[in-house]
């Protein structure tokens, strides 16, 4: 992270290395980033290796990534929850919610991971705040055009709703706006 915030100035939002990783786990070989996406290679390689063999360990680079300074780190803490198979499908929502994810610019592509493989299988008890959240949008705080927030809630809705067509909950919602 630091070595890719050279030369960048004061804008500690920018984050070079994770913008150019449209999805970490499309390997990049060396190809881009003057050879620095290896080390991003470097860095899916421990969260799946670490999610596989040493689950409990994950935790610890789940906490530490994710509160790091760099958008990169914490999108890989994020592929690392959902690869996280000792982590209930209720904690994984339970987590999104809490560090209120849903709509970080950013992060659309890991937290849709999460919610893929957390969703289905989430209690009502999760799933209900889960969808009430993705209804709210983007929230007051960030300057969005209404239109692009419309689409951001739809594009949600829509995808928990493809990850259990059955469910009652994002169905409801999802017929609902289809209708608006």
């Amino acid at each position: 992270y630091l070595i890719s915030r050279c030369g960048k100035g004061p804008d500690r939002t920018w984050d070079a290395l994770s913008l150019s990783r449209n999805q970490i786990e499309e390997r990049d070989h060396g190809r881009q980033r003057g050879a620095l996406g290896v080390l991003v290679d470097a860095g899916l390689d421990i969260v799946e290796w670490t999610a596989a063999q040493r689950p409990s360990k994950s935790d610890a680079i789940v906490e530490t990534w994710f509160s790091a300074e760099s958008f990169l780190l914490k999108r890989l803490a994020l592929l690392a929850v959902s690869l996280s198979d000792h982590w209930s499908a209720d904690s994984k929502l339970s987590w999104l919610l809490k560090n209120d994810l849903l709509y970080v610019l950013g992060l659309k592509h890991e937290v849709f991971k999460v919610l893929q493989v957390a969703y289905p299988t989430a209690s009502p008890k999760l799933r209900t705040p889960t969808v009430e959240r993705a209804r709210l949008g983007h929230g007051p705080n960030l300057k969005v055009e209404e239109r692009t927030n419309q689409y951001e809630v739809f594009n949600l809705i829509a995808w928990l709703h493809s990850s259990d067509p059955g469910c009652p909950i994002a169905q409801a919602v999802f017929l609902e706006m289809q209708k608006d």
